[in-house]
């Protein structure tokens, strides 16, 4: 490898050998692990300039990473560590009742999870620490948090503090294998942990991520200088984490007794849940307070807007140590996801230590699912291999995206997760999570038909709460009428409202005729949310226009009902569900009426619906709006098409028919394309059957058309 004078590797001693060995490569290798990485683009730009001998002077030319958004760099000293108080008044933490001071300097040792170390453990001394009346107060030792520690953003300074109180130790609870109350007395029942002097280095870790949970600085000058301060060891704490019956726990790690881990006889692992969540729920309302990089980071990435429904979905891929829990594999989350979107869910948020699960998902899952997926982005470390985070980058990086996910999550509505602490951490932040999430390691976990019966209640909680906020109520109590041209059905619902001079249209379909497996309702709720947010929630645009959504006996009452809730009060009386079927606008033209369609050219390729479909929007949709407006004394003058697949993906301002209107245009289009090969065929057989037609021009291969799946067209 050292012979060569490019590299892409990964994470490997070998190819690190091989950067020792030849300093070129340096500069001209590209890891495929790093989250800084080169681009395919910019990799190429290097290497012709490297052929034609620039940069090898070391001038410092050649093509760099793109600079990352290095949101989480907080330098030490940005970051609140303690300070030296000259008041003369007792602060309050000195006149508290508490019998004295537990530091909580450990997350019990070595732990390769950040919701293990900051939220787990931490919780668990803090509950110690309430039981016993001691003050909790955070501020790690460094040399016990070594996969959390980074010491350009924690810090290495040393800060002397005043003598303690030494007669102070810790009495285990001998039964359970857990520490009791701390006590003054001694024998050889007791683990001392008791300190003489306290040493503390840099910011405590803790205070990078969080505010401090309270009142106290042990630099404080008017604090008695015969404070009480105790500590619980790492392996004490990890006693407490496995074995006290009142502990919070994320899964059943390998030490936690089985007695610790049994739902009650009737009772579901999410019933033996709740009051853990509950009671994590409490404690982190009271203590944990996030610091504003981090606030502001996970409102970035996941700006939840009123009326949206969001889906976290915490996919762990990484090292999973123990054996009470398993990898899940990314297939397992499709079937809830895919009900999500039927129920009209519109947003997933993916928290998740593998580049591989992105991989398989984007590469998987239908369009309909990965338009809606929201990450932390691609420069985020992930690891494509069963490596702990903390190998690849520094450990203040990887905390901080670890708590941006934890945050992010807890701003859905829904939860899909695995045993995972972090999993945990969003719950604990909104306790709603509980029933609104599926473990699905948990063999009593809601099927994905009910999962997507509770994300409609939400659905239509959330519809009624905006409704009484803008206290502007649907008009439900305006009248489904059904009204009939030829023998098609426009069903409406009937408040009153005029028809307008213009029509967003659609001819949609619940399952699609020709793409076997593919849910067009749901691609047709994506299509509709997209168009209410970046058109019709507009400048009021939804007043210049009525919606017709055109089906074969697809859609009910029980249809325009969801759609109205799902799409707010201001589409009320707007929306016109047309069943085509059994009507002159649907059926085959009488030349081909009696034939057997296996004798179509490209039949089943292009499906009986599908040809429909294309002589509507040709010929008879046209018609349908004549007849329509002739029948109903309507003055329909423009039609918008979407597709169900069709997405507004950025806001439109301006009205879309006031532009056709105003500038004398007829037809408007999304792009040209070259006429089809198939295209000459069709024109051939139409010349047999009409040989005297005059066409305005033959069909030149060579000449562009209308690609007509979305166009805004004058009738």
């Amino acid at each position: 490898l050292a012979m060569c004078r490019f590299m892409v590797h990964g994470l490997s001693a070998v190819s690190e050998s091989s950067l020792w060995l030849n300093e070129k490569l340096i500069s001209a290798s590209v890891d495929l692990e790093d989250p800084d990485r080169l681009n395919p683009q910019l990799f190429g730009t290097l290497v012709q300039m490297v052929v034609r001998g620039e940069g090898e002077d070391d001038t410092g030319i050649l093509p760099k990473p793109p600079g990352t958004n290095k949101w989480w760099k907080v330098r030490p000293e940005m970051v609140p560590t303690p300070q030296m108080k000259e008041q003369s008044e007792s602060s309050p933490a000195c006149l508290s009742s508490y019998r004295g001071i537990l530091r909580i300097a450990s997350t019990g040792g070595d732990q390769k999870e950040v919701g293990m170390s900051l939220f787990t453990n931490v919780l668990n001394q803090i509950i110690y620490a309430e039981m016993h009346n001691w003050k909790p107060w955070i501020h790690f030792e460094i040399s016990s948090q070594s996969v959390l520690y980074d010491r350009w953003a924690h810090g290495f300074s040393n800060v002397s503090l005043f003598n303690v109180n030494t007669d102070y130790s810790i009495l285990m609870d001998q039964e359970l294998g857990i520490p009791g109350q701390p006590t003054k007395q001694e024998s050889n029942g007791f683990d001392s942990s008791v300190m003489s002097t306290l040493e503390l280095r840099g910011n405590g870790v803790w205070n990078a991520y969080f505010e401090p949970i309270d009142d106290f600085d042990p630099q404080d000058k008017s604090c008695p200088s015969s404070r009480e301060i105790v500590q619980l060891p790492a392996h004490l704490v990890m006693a407490i984490t496995s074995k006290a019956p009142w502990a919070i726990r994320a899964w059943r790690y390998d030490d936690v007794p089985e007695k610790l881990w049994q739902p009650s006889v009737g009772s579901s692992l999410k019933d033996w849940y709740g009051p853990i969540r509950s009671k994590a729920h409490s404690l982190v309302r009271k203590y944990f307070r996030f610091r504003p990089h981090i606030l502001r980071r996970a409102n970035e990435v996941n700006p939840v807007q009123p009326g949206e429904v969001c889906l976290s979905i915490h996919a762990r891929n990484g090292e999973r140590k123990g054996n009470f829990r398993k990898r899940v594999g990314s297939k397992s989350f499709f079937p809830y996801i895919e009900e999500f979107i039927k129920a009209g869910g519109s947003i997933i948020f993916i928290a998740t230590d593998s580049s591989r699960v992105l991989q398989y998902m984007y590469k998987n899952f239908p369009t309909n699912i990965t338009d809606m997926i929201r990450t932390q982005g691609d420069q985020v470390v992930r690891t494509s291999k069963e490596w702990p985070l903390h190998m690849i980058d520094n450990h203040h990086r990887v905390n901080s995206e670890a708590l941006v996910d934890v945050l992010a999550m807890s701003k859905c509505h829904f939860l899909l997760h695995s045993f995972s602490s972090l999993a945990e951490a969003s719950i604990y932040l909104n306790l709603d999570l509980h029933e609104n999430s599926v473990n699905l390691e948990d063999p009593d976990r809601v099927a994905p038909p009910e999962f997507g019966k509770a994300v409609r209640g939400v659905i239509g909680s959330i519809v009624e709460q905006k409704a009484a906020v803008e206290q502007v109520q649907i008009k439900m109590d305006g009248q489904i009428v059904r009204k009939k041209l030829d023998e098609a059905t426009i069903l409406q619902r009937d408040v009153g409202r005029e028809s307008r001079r213009n029509a967003l249209v659609y001819l949609a379909q619940k399952k699609h005729s020709s793409y076997s497996g593919r849910d067009s309702y749901s691609i047709l709720l994506r299509s509709l949310d997209m168009a209410q947010r970046n058109y019709l929630s507009l400048n009021n645009h939804v007043d210049s226009l009525d919606i017709f959504i055109f089906h074969t006996s697809d859609f009910t009452e029980e249809d325009l009902e969801i759609l109205e809730r799902r799409m707010g009060p201001s589409v009320s009386g707007v929306i016109r569900l047309v069943d085509l079927s059994g009507s002159s606008f649907w059926q085959r033209p009488p030349h081909h009426a009696n034939d057997d369609p296996n004798s179509w050219y490209a039949y089943p390729l292009f499906s009986e619906g599908y040809r429909r479909m294309m002589h509507w929007f040709a010929i008879d949709i046209w018609e349908f709006f004549s007849r329509w407006n002739e029948q109903e004394q309507n003055s329909y003058r423009y039609i918008f098409r979407l597709d169900e697949d069709s997405f507004i993906h950025s806001p439109i301002q301006y009205d879309v028919f006031d532009f056709m209107e105003k500038n004398k245009y007829v037809y408007g289009y999304r792009m040209c394309t070259y006429e089809m090969q198939v295209t000459r065929r069709m024109w051939t057989l139409y010349h047999k059957r009409n040989p005297d037609f005059a066409p305005y021009r033959e069909v030149d291969l060579e000449m562009c058309a209308f690609y007509n799946n979305f166009f805004v067209a004058d009738l």
